[in-house]
């Protein structure tokens, strides 16, 4: 899809592209990372972030900002006594609807542009969870990513996890200044952090996982709500992206051996069913499905190679990422 046309309905896409291209190298000398962390009742959690981040062997980061995001455990609190070494800004903010309302985007996104009044030029804005911790190296791994890499992201390791690595897991979203005024643009709403990526692809930037920057979480991705209402959701955001039919069926058949095994299958369908047609773009959703499209001809042409590529196989338990696709 990179240097694609782009339809009528695409332009602002192009257009914020186009405008920054001259200026693609913004804070690169400031060597200065903003960092965020959407917060719902994370208390327990922050601490060991804050942890990880402070213990990197290259530290990067400018500034940090934590939204929280509706906690009733006393986030903010534990959030305003942090002391990583490097200047911390607590936000709080209403929830709105929990996941399946998008809060979780929305509060990244009212942290970023805050942190953007403090420094306008970031060399990457960094979207990260609060239940993960970052292995020592991970931003030295991530920090000689070029520029006209619009995203990039370490992998997920741990508790089983062991997808695709061809897509940047959302809880560890690194854009560069250029590439967040592009995906701003988006509706706030499920799929966010699976069409962004389609959207900066069109735009022209690259989208890379670097496998040797790894984190590990506390949780299995798409549980904090519990498994069969992650299920639910999953199958929405499916709908809303655009999901070709074949490649939905396929996920459907690979969640029917997972736990919750049968049930979780059937989650993610009732969500798929009952979920509508979504807010995003026409023409982001037609990206996604002819993108589906030729990973299901990869597929049929080469399927050891695809099932290696796209899922892990043959890789070791460090290499995995979310359970997006």
């Amino acid at each position: 899809m990179r240097g694609g046309t782009l339809a009528p309905s695409a332009q602002p896409f192009g257009q914020v592209l186009r405008y920054r291209r001259a200026s693609i190298m913004d804070g690169r000398d400031g060597m200065t990372w903003l960092v965020v962390t959407p917060a719902r009742n994370e208390a327990a959690r922050l601490p060991g972030l804050a942890a990880s981040l402070a213990a990197q062997t290259r530290q990067l980061i400018g500034l940090w900002v934590i939204v929280d995001d509706g906690s009733t455990d006393g986030t903010a609190e534990i959030a305003a006594a942090l002391d990583p070494g490097f200047p911390v800004r607590v936000l709080s903010r209403q929830n709105e609807g929990g996941l399946t309302g998008a809060s979780e985007f929305a509060a990244f996104l009212h942290g970023a542009d805050e942190g953007l009044r403090s420094i306008a030029t970031p060399e990457r804005v960094m979207k990260c969870d609060a239940d993960l911790r970052l292995l020592p190296t991970y931003l030295e791994e991530l920090r000689e990513t070029p520029p006209e890499v619009g995203v990039c992201g370490g992998v997920l390791a741990g508790l089983g996890e062991l997808e695709q690595v061809t897509y940047v897991l959302g809880g560890l979203k690194a854009y560069t200044p250029a590439a967040y005024r592009i995906v701003r643009q988006l509706p706030v709403a499920l799929g966010w952090d699976v069409l962004d990526e389609v959207a900066l692809r069109l735009s022209g930037l690259e989208v890379r996982v670097m496998p040797t920057a790894v984190a590990v979480t506390s949780r299995r991705t798409g549980s904090s709500e519990g498994l069969l209402a992650g299920r639910r959701r999953n199958g929405a955001i499916s709908r809303w992206v655009g999901y070709h039919p074949a490649y939905f069926a396929l996920r459907v058949l690979r969640f029917l051996v997972r736990k919750p095994v049968v049930l979780g299958a059937l989650a993610l369908v009732q969500g798929y069913a009952t979920a509508g047609r979504g807010p995003h773009p026409d023409v982001l959703r037609r990206a996604m499905r002819d993108h589906q499209a030729a990973k299901l001809k990869n597929l049929l042409r080469n399927p050891v190679r695809f099932l290696t590529l796209h899922y892990g196989l043959g890789r070791g338990a460090g290499s995995g990422g979310g359970s997006k696709e």
